[in-house]
């Protein structure tokens, strides 16, 4: 169990930061991007969209930029929202990825576009 749980912390670190783990990143990371924010979605009823319009109008995203640390923006979704940690971590991911978070690796890009990340994307 507790293995399990270092996974997750490492795994999200890698997948926000860009933290070089290439062969752990395989394999903790074999779910595709659609399948994590359709999970989220029967969860909590809402769309990427409207975790993305919440965060605006909560004040974490201004003009196109995350304006507060991860820590603010993990409380709220866990706290609010009702996420679990890496649902939470995972809704970040999406958040940063629609702002071109410069935090976000290569690595991640790459996998969330392979994965279903366009599809979620809303023309404005």
């Amino acid at each position: 169990m507790l293995f399990l749980a270092l996974c997750c912390s490492i795994n999200g670190r890698a997948l926000l930061y860009g933290v070089r783990l290439p062969l752990l990143w395989d394999y903790f990371m074999p779910g595709k991007f659609k399948a994590y924010l359709v999970n989220i979605q029967k969860k909590t009823g809402k769309k990427p969209e409207d975790f993305w319009n919440l965060s605006v109008e909560h004040g974490l995203i201004k003009e196109g930029k995350i304006v507060v640390k991860h820590g603010d923006i993990l409380k709220w979704l866990k706290t609010d929202m009702g996420l679990g940690h890496v649902q939470a971590n995972f809704m970040i991911l999406y958040l940063r990825l629609r702002t071109n978070d410069p935090q976000v690796s290569e690595q991640a890009k790459k996998w969330a576009d392979e994965t279903g990340y366009q599809e979620f994307l809303t023309k404005s």
